[in-house]
């Protein structure tokens, strides 16, 4: 949580795990970005990553590495248009997922507990909320 003068300004939620992924021989951290708020006064400053380093930090996984995978859920689609524009970021609008996309997509959905769908990497539910956060 970040708080400035008693206030609280923003929340992230996150985890890293390392696990087996499609046709990888090495175990991989996989960066599993949650929810995170900022609230308007205090956006664009880098609170977002920030707070969402110090979940990843908090996992125990982080450790020196040839390389992450990086996942988020976005609750919008306004919000995955920010990232939408990095050139590694799948799905693509247009772009058809390859097999292996796929295949670790499908095991990153395992990760999270959510169904997705495999064409569009849209989480598929009931519309009803997964659950609700526990703070300490």
């Amino acid at each position: 949580m970040a708080i400035f003068k008693d206030e609280l300004v923003g929340f992230g939620v996150a985890d890293a795990v390392e696990t087996k992924l499609p046709r990888l021989t090495e175990p991989q951290v996989v960066l599993m970005g949650g929810i995170c708020c900022v609230a308007s006064d205090y956006r664009r400053l880098g609170l977002f990553k920030h707070l969402q380093d110090i979940a990843f930090r908090h996992s125990d996984q982080m450790r020196p590495a040839a390389r992450y995978l990086a996942c988020g859920r976005m609750a919008h689609p306004a919000s995955f248009r920010l990232i939408s524009k990095t050139s590694a970021v799948i799905p693509k609008f247009g772009v058809p997922l390859s097999d292996w996309q796929k295949e670790i997509s499908q095991k990153v959905a395992e990760l999270y507990g959510i169904n997705l769908d495999p064409d569009s990497l849209v989480a598929v539910g009931d519309g009803s909320p997964c659950g609700y956060p526990k703070f300490s």
